[in-house]
């Protein structure tokens, strides 16, 4: 059988002038941009009759290798992403506080070989109770957000630890076909 293959990044067809559309991006650590929206769009403008060239949808938590305005030759990266996973970002740099993630609502499994820890969050063992995981971001200036975390997702980031704007909190993997 065979499988199909998962597309990992975006390259110009044509040269021209990037422009975003609906782009609601987060400037990461390492200066790289995150896309944070999910209807977002990338065109390539001829830059002599400002005609659109090219369209395409960004996706979401895809990395941006170019900025708005930016001059393109054709077959130049515009943007990756791992497209085995489902990531939620936060838009806000600040401190991680886990909320209602515990033993009833969280499993934690290690890799034999590797030694690393994947934690899983699950529906709750504990039927009495309301627990909702969920992951809280403070920022620097007063300002936080609530991140509910379903279950299947896999938490990636550390209680009380730090994270920049554009930073993956948790993922789901994607089905892949089996062959």
């Amino acid at each position: 059988a065979l499988g199909r293959a998962e597309q990992t990044s975006l390259e110009t067809r044509y040269p021209g002038k990037i422009k975003l559309e609906n782009a609601r991006l987060a400037k990461r650590r390492d200066g790289v941009c995150a896309v944070m929206s999910r209807n977002a769009e990338v065109l390539v403008i001829d830059p002599q009759d400002s005609r659109e060239k090219e369209r395409h949808q960004l996706v979401y938590g895809a990395r941006l290798k170019v900025d708005e305005g930016t001059q393109v030759k054709a077959g130049q990266l515009i943007a990756e992403w791992d497209p085995f996973s489902i990531p939620i970002l936060s838009d806000l740099a600040g401190r991680i506080e886990w909320l209602d993630i515990n033993e009833f609502t969280m499993e934690e499994r290690a890799d034999e070989r590797t030694g690393f820890v994947e934690r899983e969050i699950i529906q709750s063992k504990d039927k009495s109770s309301d627990l909702r995981p969920r992951i809280v971001v403070y920022g620097q200036n007063g300002e936080s957000r609530v991140y509910n975390l379903p279950a299947g997702v896999r938490v990636t980031v550390e209680h009380n630890s730090d994270i920049g704007a554009g930073d993956i909190i948790a993922k789901r993997e994607r089905a892949t076909a089996k062959p």
